[in-house]
């Protein structure tokens, strides 16, 4: 069998040759773990459904089997989402912009989308753009095109994977009009640091697919994360600051950049914001 899994409100069962894993993770753990892999599962127990991990191969321990019993695992149908979600898998070589939009207007990337009220926001705004989103988290990735795909949205589409691997070998070099960066995740802890999305490689893929004076724009809500993106930017010798947007009084729930900054608003936080123009 394929490596898949089943989700238990206790734990997990998973098979891979034939060899069955017993992994007794909380649902979050797990999630947080393993959710970028897409692939849904029936949980056999509660009808959730959950996300599989890659798992180790080995036998199910005895204690397990005696609690658990057998469990039969069940993939349901994934309803269809194409044209509105693919994944980068499911792009061709040489890809071209009218692979996914028949509109050939400008191209913007809103990068780490999450549930896309922004790519929705900017698509219903500026029907002649073409947004993509980018979202790492299959699951989420899959919220956001439902959004797109309620309103039947021609000039928006998503992509679940890797933002690195899409920039540096899919997107043709100097085809991108702006770039949309918000509220990535920080990373907190100094030795988690190294996972951040801006560096000196991350800024490198910008400037390649990004046309002369094309924008990236980038929010977030922690000082020191803003601080090394405006270093990194700042430093890089194909971009330029521009002045940022002033932050503006939103006029409903959904007239945020993002859903997280409608969060970190209501909480109280600050915004900071930068604008880069390639040269």
């Amino acid at each position: 069998m394929s490596q898949e899994g089943v989700t238990t409100c206790s734990g997990v069962v998973s098979w891979e040759n034939s060899a069955a894993t017993f992994v007794p993770l909380v649902d979050s753990r797990l999630l947080n773990r393993c959710k970028k892999f897409g692939i849904l599962l029936d949980c056999g127990t509660c009808s959730r459904q959950e996300i599989p991990f890659k798992m180790n191969t080995g036998p199910v321990p005895a204690a397990a089997q005696a609690r658990f019993g057998t469990l039969v695992m069940v993939q349901l149908p994934i309803t269809p989402m194409q044209p509105w979600f693919r994944t980068i898998r499911d792009l061709t070589a040489p890809f071209r912009w009218s692979d996914l939009f028949e509109n050939p207007g400008p191209v913007e990337l809103d990068i780490g989308a999450g549930r896309g009220l922004f790519t929705l926001n900017a698509a219903l705004t500026h029907p002649d753009r073409n947004i993509l989103a980018v979202e790492i988290d299959y699951r989420e990735g899959r919220r956001a095109a439902e959004r797109l795909k309620k309103r039947d949205l021609a000039n928006a589409r998503v992509i679940g994977g890797d933002v690195m691997v899409l920039l540096a070998d899919v997107i043709p070099e100097n085809s991108v009009d702006a770039t949309h960066v918000y509220f990535p995740d920080p990373w907190w802890k100094p030795r988690h640091h190294k996972r951040r999305l801006f560096d000196t490689h991350f800024c490198d893929l910008l400037a390649r697919v990004l046309k002369p004076g094309g924008q990236v724009h980038h929010w977030t809500d922690v000082a020191d994360y803003f601080q090394m993106v405006t270093a990194a930017m700042d430093s890089h010798p194909e971009f330029s600051r521009s002045s940022a947007p002033e932050e503006r009084e939103p006029e409903h729930d959904m007239d945020y950049q993002t859903s997280f900054e409608r969060k970190k608003r209501k909480m109280g936080f600050p915004i900071y914001r930068a604008l880069w123009q390639r040269h």
